[in-house]
């Protein structure tokens, strides 16, 4: 697995959920503006994590 070409993209799937999931904290325990992220931020957190659970998904049960 470490050699093969999808390791930094999913390198960056995972940075972008770290992310997601240090935004949702913020807005959890009041430390951002407003009560719900806006709804492009809320899509495009939707999309990183739809996204890393597919790449997950694949590495689980590879293609036969």
């Amino acid at each position: 697995m470490a050699d093969t070409p999808e390791v930094p993209i999913l390198r960056n799937q995972v940075l972008r959920v770290q992310r997601v999931y240090s935004l949702t904290s913020e807005y959890l325990h009041s430390r951002r503006a407003g009560l719900v992220p806006p709804p492009m931020e809320l899509m495009t957190w939707q999309e990183d994590v739809a996204a890393l659970e597919t790449a997950v998904q694949h590495l689980i049960t590879p293609p036969s």
